[in-house]
């Protein structure tokens, strides 16, 4: 039994996993540190597969010249064949050539990816324009081609090799990493200048609050003032006024309004009459613009036109009646009336636009109206960064990254902000 706890025991500690504590900026570094053997194993492959490379490329160099140099067993063959054999010789010698000046070996390791799929387009572009000349080298110097070909097929593996090198896992892992930590670092760093400009939004809100605030209170004061009473005990005598001249303007319509028809017969019996009479349609003003009220004349003689039926209307008796409703007493009182009251109110509009109480309270006020759309834009802004604030999350791409760095080092990672 004890042997058993014991065999329990040491096997839990034995299995502890290593643990670490990293902030996001260093892991990177953190990581280069631990897989720097495994890295560096991969890059001394790399060099190895590279310096193969350079090999075959030399060896290739000198299978060239072996047979541009190679003789023919028979030299007893025709003239003709024998020149097509050397420009043959002399095209297939060239490309592989320029094919091989070409094989420029970069010394950034980050190039090397490009360089290899550079190198083997150019390979198969060989392989297809020295196929003829190839072929036709074989029936003279089948040995001698046969080699070159060789190493051209070593040419291939190798760039297959330092291919299969650069595609390693670990350098992809920690590539992947680094992608991953610039992301999260980009979503940190758009956090944060969020975070800031929330602080300024609700800094911008609280001032302008604050400043609403105090105007309000200095235009509640200016409005228990007894400056500005007294205006507003203008401004309702004003409105008093204005109802008593849309009464005296009522009762002016009322006077003339039934006498419409017998206006619009008048107009045609007297022309020279037309215009004033046109401006009784609106009687107020036809009264202010008649000074003389020539208008009682022109009645006198339309009640005269109806009594001789000149002018015909369905009641006469009635219509001479209202006619003599319409005194010139009445008239000068309405007159009067409307002209006092707008005298009244003119001197009153007078004095409350320009009074300096008026002029205090109108700016805090407009202040006040520009500093609430000023408020309420501010918060519409607030409101737009706390919500693009609360949907930025990296805690799941930060547990997903400690993943993963654990299950490729073994060791249990805790990644910090």
């Amino acid at each position: 039994m004890k042997m058993a706890l014991f065999g329990f025991i040491n096997k839990f500690f034995s299995s502890k996993k290593e643990t670490a504590v990293i902030s996001i900026d260093d892991v990177g570094s953190w990581l280069s540190q631990k897989t720097s053997e495994r890295i560096q194993a991969h890059d001394d492959n790399v060099d190895s597969k590279i310096e193969e490379l350079k090999r075959v490329i030399s060896s290739t160099r000198e299978k060239l010249n072996v047979l541009e140099n190679a003789q023919l067993r028979n030299e007893n063959i025709q003239e003709k064949l024998k020149n097509f054999m050397v420009g043959n010789r002399s095209n297939y010698i060239k490309q592989v050539t320029i094919f091989l000046d070409g094989i420029i070996i970069p010394e950034n390791r980050s190039d090397m990816g490009a360089f290899v799929e550079s190198v083997n387009l150019s390979l198969d572009s060989l392989s297809k324009s020295a196929t003829k000349s190839f072929y036709i080298l074989q029936e003279f110097f089948a040995n001698e081609t046969g080699k070159v070909a060789e190493e051209l097929k070593r040419i291939d593996s190798c760039l297959k090799d330092i291919k299969s090198s650069l595609d390693s896992s670990d350098l992809h892992f920690i590539d992947e990493v680094g992608r991953t930590v610039a992301a999260i670092q980009k979503e940190l760093g758009r956090k944060k200048s969020l975070s800031s400009e929330i602080e300024d939004a609700r800094k911008k809100v609280s001032e302008l609050e604050s400043e609403i605030f105090a105007r309000q209170k200095e235009l509640a004061h200016i409005e228990n003032t007894s400056e500005y009473l007294n205006v507003n005990s203008l401004k309702n005598t004003l409105s008093a006024n204005e109802e008593n001249l849309k009464r005296l303007d009522f009762e002016a319509t009322q006077l003339f309004s039934p006498l419409t028809r017998a206006f619009r017969k008048y107009e045609k019996l007297s022309p020279s009459n037309a215009d004033l009479v046109a401006r009784y349609n609106d009687p107020m003003n036809g009264m202010l613009f008649d000074t003389q009220l020539r208008i009682l004349e022109i009645l006198r003689e339309i009640r005269v036109a109806i009594l001789k039926h000149d002018i015909e209307l369905k009641d006469n008796d009635r219509m001479i009646k209202k006619i003599n409703e319409i005194t010139k007493e009445r008239l000068d009182g309405l007159k009067m009336s409307y002209f006092h009251l707008k005298e009244k109110s003119r001197q009153i509009e007078y004095e409350i636009k320009n009074s300096a109480i008026i002029f205090d309270h109108n700016d805090i006020a407009a202040a006040i109206r520009n500093s609430g759309s000023l408020l309420e834009k501010a918060r519409a802004e607030l409101d737009n960064k706390v919500h693009d604030l609360s949907i930025i999350s990296v805690e799941n791409n930060l547990k997903d990254l400690s993943d993963k760095i654990e299950e490729y080092t073994d060791v249990k990672v805790t990644i910090t902000t």
